[in-house]
């Protein structure tokens, strides 16, 4: 979340107080210690959102991801399936060496750079069409942003295809962000867990979206 470091560093104190059973894997995970979720099989999200999706997730499942990392790892061994999308060529070869790594093979690893200035192109680019190729239980809108806010788009995309199935979620990371995405959905539920992560600075919150 935006502030100084102190605040940050006070959200944390305050989260931990108020969730104590965040504290040893905070400080095991901390950003100090050098870890990435990568390493450790974690997405980047909230603690209190990866305890959700931990419960959640079945073997039944297929997952689909914009932009994957330690979350690819974490869904991987809970689901049947995960398609993860990025637009880095150099962060997929690190997730596929993970993924090679721990022996990881129910992973399929899509490559669709762009250019993160340019929204329209965005808005016809593979990186974010390909979803509508792959059915999912869950759909994580995570992603590489800069300047321009592109996972409203992708949440957009996604929501549309999960309303024209049979249900499902939407797992959407730092959703603190994206006020719009909060106030207009199609979601017959939300749920917002918030508190500190792994391998990060700060207190954020992830919502989950079901439909």
């Amino acid at each position: 979340m935006h502030g100084s470091n102190i605040q940050r560093v006070m959200r944390i104190a305050g989260d931990l107080i108020a969730h104590p059973q965040y504290l040893p894997r905070y400080l095991r995970y901390a950003p100090f210690t050098g870890y990435r979720p990568v390493d450790i099989g974690l997405p980047w999200f909230s603690f209190a959102a990866i305890d959700f999706l931990d419960r959640y997730i079945t073997k039944e499942m297929t997952v689909f991801e914009y932009g994957g990392g330690g979350s690819t790892i974490f869904f991987a061994r809970r689901a049947k399936k995960v398609v993860c999308v990025e637009s880095s060529h150099a962060w997929a070869d690190a997730i596929e060496k993970a993924l090679e790594e721990q022996q990881i093979k129910n992973v399929t690893i899509l490559r669709h750079p762009f250019d993160v200035s340019d929204k329209a192109a965005f808005e016809k680019s593979a990186y974010l069409n390909c979803a509508k190729d792959y059915g999912a239980d869950v759909y994580i809108v995570d992603g590489y942003e800069e300047s321009i806010q592109l996972r409203p788009i992708c949440f957009e995309l996604v929501e549309k295809i999960i309303t024209a199935a049979s249900g499902g979620i939407i797992v959407l990371d730092d959703s603190w962000r994206y006020g719009s995405v909060r106030e207009n959905n199609k979601a017959k539920e939300v749920r917002g867990f918030q508190s500190c992560g792994p391998c990060r600075y700060g207190v954020t919150s992830t919502d989950i979206f079901f439909y």
